[in-house]
């Protein structure tokens, strides 16, 4: 079950997909914020997921990116 919330703003698109915040920063780069209560190793497969599913579904058009966690 996916949870999405997507605001898109004149300039940037934002919002969270399964509790995960995520910002589309630029053409190349997608920003996730980790959870303080989640393990960096267990949180690896939830931001996989995450750019994944913005991928799929058409949010962000390269299959290649930088992903920046903010802790």
């Amino acid at each position: 079950l996916t949870y999405l919330l997507i605001m898109f703003s004149s300039t940037k698109k934002s919002g969270y997909v399964n509790g995960i915040k995520f910002e589309i920063k630029d053409t190349n780069t997608i920003r996730i914020w980790k959870p303080s209560e989640i393990n960096f190793y267990d949180f690896k497969n939830r931001c996989d997921l995450t750019v994944k599913y913005l991928i799929d579904e058409g949010f962000f058009n390269k299959t290649k990116c930088k992903v920046e966690v903010v802790t």
